[in-house]
């Protein structure tokens, strides 16, 4: 259903989460929507939606959703604009948003897949890697393992998070539990920071994940291929104090 300020959350199995927002624009006219609670699963392959938990708590604007190490989401905040931009009135018997306050509270949405039991493992994993490696992990099934996702964890801000995204891994089957996987060699790709690695398995209830691996990726050291600049300034005869920049 159509919604303003959800929180969308790329998902270990490749679907995309939609948490949380309001049935109209609460900064155009704050205090005047209605919250929705269901989340919804948009499949990529499909290109379907599908609604699936609703929430206990009204959070419109200025909520947030944290994917977590093991697959489940963090979904939290609500802290509306003032009514009408002037004092908070809480509307709540008309069917609209509570705006007494701010929520700091939070819920666990937890998807199919994080119930089951036959979920694979990883038993090992590098910790620091960097674009261009080739390394090896340890995973139970991993004959059925068939993608490799690395999601950059969250880092959000007004219900937006400008820097997710889910990278999969060149994978290549190594013997009994080893898999080799290959990153990718573009910096704009695979920025440096803290990312979670998943291994998945399709199955015909649909993709199983792991618990992810915590991976750190490091920038090898750059160089500055331009001219390194000095700035400085002299005083003329007169008195005029003038900017001069040396390049070196």
């Amino acid at each position: 259903q159509p919604r303003w300020y959800g929180t969308n959350v790329l998902m270990p199995d490749g679907s995309v989460m939609v948490f949380s927002g309001g049935n109209r624009d609460g900064v155009v006219a704050p205090g005047l929507e209605g919250p929705i609670r269901t989340a919804e699963r948009f499949d990529p392959e499909t290109g379907t939606w599908t609604e699936m938990a609703t929430g206990h708590r009204a959070r419109t604007y200025h909520n947030t959703a944290v994917l977590m190490e093991d697959g489940r989401v963090m979904i939290a905040g609500h802290s509306p604009i003032n009514t009408a931009y002037l004092t908070f009135v809480d509307l709540q018997d008309f069917g609209l948003a509570p705006y007494d306050g701010r929520d700091p509270s939070f819920e666990i949405y937890t998807p199919p897949y994080a119930m089951r039991d036959d979920r694979p493992e990883i038993q090992s994993a590098p910790r620091n890697l960097t674009i261009g490696d080739r390394f090896n992990i340890k995973v139970d099934q991993a004959d059925q393992i068939d993608k490799a996702l690395l999601i950059r964890r969250t880092v959000m801000t007004h219900v937006i998070d400008g820097d997710q995204r889910a990278i999969e891994l060149i994978m290549e089957r190594g013997n009994g539990n080893k898999l080799t996987l290959k990153m990718p060699d573009n910096h704009n790709v695979l920025p440096a920071g803290e990312y979670m690695l998943f291994l998945s398995k399709e199955t015909t209830e649909g993709r199983v994940p792991s618990i992810s691996a915590p991976i750190t990726v490091v920038n090898e050291n750059l160089e500055c291929m331009a001219p390194t600049q000095v700035a400085g300034e002299t005083t003329t005869a007169d008195g005029i104090i003038e900017s001069t920049l040396e390049i070196l």
